[in-house]
């Protein structure tokens, strides 16, 4: 049989090491590359032109959409 114990917040910081600043950070930092990187892709891809085939009437035209 398992027994869980109630541990208090020392315990706790104790058993997880505490709250570390300089790990804090580096998540921050590397998560706000990813954000930075997937917008630039995002913002990328809606902005990027494309040339499309438009039938009207029949008539067929080429028409290039700057983004």
């Amino acid at each position: 049989m398992i027994m869980l114990k109630e541990m208090n917040y020392q315990e706790i910081m104790e058993t997880n090491g505490g709250f570390n600043l300089g790990t804090f950070l580096i998540g921050a930092i590397i998560g706000g590359m990813i954000y930075d990187v997937t917008k630039r892709i995002v913002i990328g891809y809606i902005n990027e032109p494309y040339t499309r085939i438009v039938t009207r009437q029949g008539q067929q035209y080429l028409v290039r959409y700057a983004g």
